[in-house]
């Protein structure tokens, strides 16, 4: 019997040991996800360039096999201030500590180590793709008029598939995602106010699969946060973008959402340290004149570092 893509499930847990097996088993452990992307076996290859006597293809072999997935969560908060939001463990496997101050927030601030990893069991048709050792990057995404979300990019370590089972997901904890518009965000970045048309801000990790005698696994080396951002061009004297990004001047960007403050619904994003780089004009809205922009986020001027983003859920 041929097997149906649309039987798709991502079952995660954190792992105790790095790379040994934690096996998902209970409802909680399965992932509201959804634009899932799985190469099942990703890594490199190397032919045998063998001398012969005729024309002809050389027998290729796999090496450095680990496993590539990609997926999309929406962003909402937990339901009750101080709990975590279901992403929020997607984000511990992606260089990020939490901190929780329970009946008020958690917070997810940035770490300058591999950080937490975890096992995921994908299933796909009747087969189950067991991933290890699994850390990876995320990126944000915040377009007018759609739902926000935040986009995983893994790696884990190849495991032989098997027939796969199926937990039964229980979704009780995941909020009802709510889109970025005047009534649930807000954006301000240097102090100004902003009419937001998008934006992206990524952390942009160095994730990299080693495979060497002695060592497997999917290490964190690095990363260099960035992104971009349109928004409607205001009055050059009311704030002039093209200066700011000229002098190289370093503000915050602060973008809030969600339905209220301390309901448990509410996510606050802040980049205290941001540069706008090479702002340029664009057509939006059907004829609105709108600014378009990179951005470069740095951490303070301190020696402490990993403050360039944090995310607080309340």
């Amino acid at each position: 019997m041929f097997q149906r893509y649309a039987e798709m499930a991502i079952y995660a847990k954190l792992e105790e040991t790095y790379g040994v097996l934690a096996a998902p088993s209970v409802a909680a452990d399965v992932l509201k996800v959804f634009d899932v992307t799985l190469k099942a076996l990703d890594g490199e290859t190397e032919r045998d360039e063998t001398a012969q006597n005729s024309w002809g293809s050389s027998e290729m072999f796999h090496v450095g096999s680990f496993v590539s997935l990609e997926f999309k969560m929406s962003v909402c908060g937990a339901g009750t201030a101080g709990s975590e939001p279901e992403w929020g463990f997607a984000h511990k496997i992606c260089g990020y500590a939490v901190t929780i101050d329970v009946g008020v927030d958690v917070r997810y601030s940035l770490i300058s180590a591999d950080g937490s990893s975890a096992t995921l069991f994908v299933n796909v048709g009747g087969a189950r793709h067991p991933m290890t050792g699994v850390r990876g990057e995320v990126t944000r995404h915040f377009d007018a008029k759609k739902r926000p979300y935040f986009q995983y990019k893994l790696k884990g370590l190849w495991n032989e598939p098997v027939a796969k089972t199926t937990i039964t997901p229980d979704f009780t904890g995941y909020q009802r995602p709510v889109p970025v518009g005047n009534e649930y965000t807000t954006a301000s970045l240097h102090g100004a106010s902003l009419a937001l048309i998008s934006h992206m801000y990524a952390n942009n990790n160095s994730v990299e699969y080693i495979d060497v005698p002695g060592y497997e696994g999917i290490d964190v080396n690095d990363r260099e946060p960035g992104g971009d951002i349109t928004f409607l061009a205001p009055a050059i004297g009311t704030k002039d973008w093209f200066t700011t990004a000229k002098d190289g001047t370093k503000g915050a960007l602060i973008i809030e959402h969600g339905t209220g403050d301390g309901d448990g619904n509410h996510v606050r994003f802040e980049n205290p340290n941001t540069q706008i780089i090479q702002p340029d004009y664009t057509n939006v809205l059907g004829g609105k004149l709108g600014i378009k922009a990179n951005l470069n986020m740095l951490a303070g001027d301190d020696t402490a570092g990993n403050d360039e983003e944090l995310i607080i859920v309340s």
